[in-house]
């Protein structure tokens, strides 16, 4: 014999089961935007380059600024470093290192300009470039600072 609508007990959905559902379903979607915006592999970008200037000259409205860029925790691409200062004729002079080896050392030198040829005061250094275990931009966590 075939069960006809009247003969299937009907089964009502209550309040109680409809919240504990929606309760479930509001602590699993946070959890799973969590889970999506940590990275696979974080890495640490401080202390990745240092800078120590080694010695400087100046002749006049002309001044050479000698460095060593050092890369402790990773390699280092892109390497540049930056001078800056109030006493120089421009904002900013800018010399192109290239890439640092894992624990290696790079000497490099940076010609400046000055405002005026008597002019004195200080000029910072700041060591950037972009990581290559991961392409992350990674910057000296000091300046060197350097007082003509």
């Amino acid at each position: 014999m075939r069960n006809t609508s009247s003969d299937v007990p009907k089964q009502h959905t209550t309040r109680r089961a409809v919240l504990k559902v929606g309760a479930n379903a509001a602590w699993a979607i946070p959890a799973i935007q969590i889970a999506a915006a940590t990275p696979a592999f974080a890495t640490s970008t401080t202390s990745s380059l240092t800078i120590t200037v080694t010695g400087h000259s100046k002749n006049g409205a002309n001044g050479t600024i000698n460095f060593t860029v050092t890369a402790a925790d990773f390699a280092a691409s892109g390497v540049t470093v930056t001078a800056t200062g109030s006493i120089l004729a421009a904002s900013s002079y800018t010399a192109t290192v290239g890439s640092v080896g894992k624990g290696a050392s790079v000497v490099g030198s940076l010609n400046v300009k000055f405002a005026t040829g008597n002019a004195t005061g200080p000029v910072t250094l700041q060591a950037k470039g972009t990581s290559v275990a991961s392409p992350v931009s990674v910057a000296a966590p000091g300046n060197a600072v350097v007082t003509f």
